[in-house]
């Protein structure tokens, strides 16, 4: 599985893109995400404890890599 970390600023953007292509039910269940784009979004808030310092960002967990190749050929 692989990870891309993101900036709630720039998943805003792209969900707002993902609303418009496929509709919001797309991107508002979680399944329905993972089915459609290949991949689940998770909110992460912690703090890391080698960069030392509080973090928290969006990530998406990719099912493959065809998946995030498409993602980041069409959204980043």
């Amino acid at each position: 599985m692989t990870t891309v970390v993101l900036s709630h600023d720039t998943w805003t953007k792209i969900r707002q893109q993902i609303d418009a292509d496929y509709g919001r039910a797309v991107a508002m269940v979680s399944w329905k995400l993972q089915e459609t784009l290949g991949f689940t979004v998770r909110h992460h808030c912690g703090h890391n404890v080698w960069k030392k310092r509080f973090e928290d960002d969006i990530r998406l967990d990719f099912v493959n890599k065809d998946a995030l190749t498409f993602f980041q050929l069409k959204y980043l």
